[in-house]
C-alpha cells in the first residue's frame, strides 16, 4: 500500500540570529557610548578646571546626526519599502531604462539602509541610557 501524502506548504524556515551581528552592534553601541559620556566626562574636567561653566553639546550633536541617518535611510530606501516596487508603479515619465537602473539598485540601497540603521541604534543606545539616568535620578530627588 502506499502512503497518502498531502501538499502542504512547507513551513518557512525560521532566521537564526546572527551573532557577528548582534556582537558587532554591541561593540559599536559601547564605542558610540565611550565617545559620549567621555565627551561628556571631558566636558566636566574643563568646567572643574577652569571654574567656568563649560558645556559640550554632544547629546544635541548625537541626536542630530541620528535624525539626519534616519532621514537619509527614508530618502535611499525610497519610503522604507521592503520589496523592489513594479515598473508600473514609478514614474510615467521614467523610461524603462531609467525604471530598471531603479529596481536594480533595490539591494544596493537595501544594504546601505542596514548599515545605517546599524550606526542609527549605535548612536540612539548612549542618548537613551543618559535621559534614562537623568529621569531616574529625578524620581529619587
Amino acid at each position: 500500500m502506499s502512503k497518502k501524502t498531502t501538499n502542504k506548504p512547507s513551513p518557512e524556515p525560521q532566521k537564526k540570529p546572527n551573532l557577528k551581528k548582534g556582537l558587532a552592534l554591541l561593540g559599536a553601541c559601547m564605542l558610540t557610548s565611550l565617545v559620549y559620556f567621555g565627551a561628556i566626562a571631558v566636558s566636566e574636567a574643563v568646567s572643574v578646571a577652569s571654574g567656568v561653566p563649560f558645556y559640550f553639546p554632544i547629546s544635541i550633536i548625537f541626536i542630530v546626526i541620528t535624525g539626519i541617518g534616519v532621514g537619509a535611510m527614508v530618502i535611499i530606501n525610497a519610503g522604507m519599502g521592503s520589496t523592489p516596487p513594479e515598473p508600473d508603479q514609478l514614474p510615467e515619465k521614467w523610461n524603462n531604462e531609467k525604471k530598471e537602473r531603479f529596481i536594480g539598485s533595490f539591494s544596493k540601497r537595501k544594504k546601505a539602509v542596514k548599515t545605517l540603521a546599524f550606526w542609527v541604534i549605535a548612536l540612539v543606545v548612549p542618548v537613551a541610557v543618559d535621559l534614562m539616568q537623568i529621569w531616574l535620578e529625578s524620581l529619587i530627588k
